[in-house]
């Protein structure tokens, strides 16, 4: 039987992680006194806290150019995170220093692109 490589194990204990979180967040809403619809809005936000740490973790065991696309995904999730954080009220304008969710939003894509880039170059072997 093959062995799990050191890679397989971190991303089965980070979706453990999320199941535990989720499940933490149904039984304990009442005694944190958290708002009755935060699972649900924890689930709404889930896809793009996946793709973050995915992003980020690809961009960390990485070391060509492969960073500069796994950054733009990163870049793109957390544009999603804010957009779907401002329907459900979490972000308000005064948070965002001046700029429309749209400005940050794109902002957000363009920066860390740019940092992937970055990445990108300062780890590549030539």
């Amino acid at each position: 039987m093959k062995s799990l490589k050191r890679m397989d194990v971190q991303i089965v204990a980070i979706a453990v992680l999320f199941v535990v979180m989720v499940m933490f967040l149904m039984v304990s809403k009442d005694t944190l006194r958290l708002p009755p619809t935060i699972d649900e809005d924890f689930i709404r936000l889930l896809p793009g806290i996946v793709v973050v740490v995915l992003g980020l973790y690809l961009t960390a065991t990485t070391r060509n150019y492969f960073s500069i696309a796994s950054m733009f995904a990163v870049g793109i999730a957390l544009a999603f995170l804010v957009g779907e954080m401002d329907d459900l009220g979490m972000v308000t304008v005064d948070m965002l220093s001046g700029l429309t969710v749209d400005q940050l939003q794109l902002w957000i894509v363009v920066v860390s692109t740019i940092l992937g880039g970055v990445v990108g170059v300062s780890t590549s072997r030539s």
